[in-house]
């Protein structure tokens, strides 16, 4: 009889697996929309080609959110308002700098104060709970440390979001 070797399989938490399927996602979305931007007669039509660049980053960007939304489990609060209220800004900066009509800045001003909110909620959520976090003595340095690397990777994600919804737009 030839015994069978027996692989160690990984195997990821359920909230893990949800984090890698979300991020992938989002990962596929985005990069199918930079592609179209540089190859912007690849369905023949540069027209078609944009449309579905848009259509790819925009659900690229709410998934993106989506997954900040969703609980990590880190002592750092905050930050999915903080993202939110800045992708949210970001719309608004794009309709008036380029749209810039009368009755979309009305509409928009509207909302600025609920967005302004949320966007400075997040932000001194997280710099309290970054500071209650080295302040409380039953944390160990190791957890506040990879709080600070999970928020920071965080923030690099949320920068190269907001750097190819500009170059989706065309700003230079």
């Amino acid at each position: 009889m030839v015994k069978q070797e027996k692989k160690n399989k990984i195997t990821f938490s359920e909230e893990i697996d949800s984090k890698i399927t979300g991020f992938a996602m989002v990962l596929a979305f985005l990069s199918i929309g930079i592609f179209l931007l540089f190859f912007p007669n690849y369905f023949g039509n540069t027209l078609i080609s944009e449309i579905v660049r848009y259509v790819f980053i925009a659900i690229g960007i709410i998934g993106c959110i989506i997954e900040f939304k969703k609980p990590v489990y880190s002592n750092i609060k905050g930050f999915d308002d903080f993202v939110i209220g800045t992708f949210l800004i970001a719309v608004w900066l794009i309709l008036f700098l380029f749209v810039n009509l009368w009755w979309v800045n009305i509409v928009s001003f509207l909302v600025l104060p609920f967005v302004a909110y949320g966007l400075f909620k997040g932000l001194l959520e997280m710099i309290y709970s970054a500071i209650s976090a080295v302040q409380n003595k039953k944390e160990s340095k190791k957890n506040i440390s990879t709080d600070i690397i999970l928020l920071l990777t965080k923030f690099a994600g949320l920068i190269l979001v907001l750097v190819q919804i500009i170059k989706a737009i065309g700003v230079k």
